[in-house]
């Protein structure tokens, strides 16, 4: 999505853009009841919509924004998708969380299954990079003991 140029007028679409997203994949508008949305939020919400991982990493620490961002990826397939999405050093989601001591958005992924026993490109797991004694921490052993117990 491009910001036209406002030196002219704003109505010329080949004209210079201050802003181009590139390799994100809008939403159709018919895909989301854009009223509902605030402003500031919708590409967030578009960019969820196509399973846009950088959008969840972007929103960690939001825990409002994080949940947006899930709900409005319209299948568990997305949902799923977007936890389990690695970057270069192999972390998900719930490992970016677990080195910021975000708890909610911690026990927000855990809500929609991502992986306490993942691990990265380095061996370490969520739990490892969560530093030990914090709110973090806790709650990522409580979730890899419920889950080595089953």
């Amino acid at each position: 999505m491009a910001v036209p140029d406002g030196r002219r007028g704003g109505d010329d679409e080949d004209g210079a853009a201050l802003f181009e997203e590139d390799g994100v994949d809008f939403a159709d508008d018919e895909d989301i009841d854009h009223f509902e949305i605030p402003l500031h939020l919708r590409p967030l919400v578009s960019a969820a919509e196509a399973g846009d991982l950088n959008a969840l990493r972007l929103a960690l620490g939001y825990t409002e924004i994080a949940q947006l961002l899930i709900n409005f990826a319209n299948d568990s397939e997305r949902v799923k998708r977007m936890l389990e999405t690695v970057d270069m050093e192999g972390d998900t989601p719930l490992h970016h969380a677990a080195r910021g001591e975000y708890g909610d958005i911690i026990r927000l992924l855990l809500a929609y299954g991502a992986s306490t026993t993942r691990t990265n490109v380095y061996g370490k797991t969520p739990t490892e990079l969560a530093d030990p004694g914090t709110e973090a921490r806790r709650i990522l052993e409580e979730a890899t003991g419920d889950v080595l117990s089953h």
